[in-house]
C-alpha cells in the first residue's frame, strides 16, 4: 500500500470535518423540535384542567 499524499489526507480530514459539523447542526435542531414539542405537552394538562374547572363552573 502506498502512503496516502498528505494534502489528500488534509483535504479528507476537512471534509469529514463538515460532514460532522453538519450532522451535528442537524441534530441540534432535531432536538429543539423535540424540546419545543415536550414543552407543549407537559402546558397540556393544565390547560385542560383550568378548561374544565372553567366548564364546570358555567351555568
Amino acid at each position: 500500500m502506498t502512503e496516502p499524499d498528505p494534502s489528500d489526507v488534509a483535504l479528507e480530514l476537512e471534509r469529514l470535518h463538515g460532514v460532522v459539523e453538519t450532522g451535528f447542526a442537524h441534530n441540534h435542531r432535531r432536538l429543539d423540535v423535540l424540546v419545543h414539542q415536550s414543552d407543549q405537552t407537559d402546558k397540556r394538562p393544565d390547560d385542560y384542567e383550568q378548561r374544565s374547572t372553567v366548564l364546570e363552573r358555567a351555568p
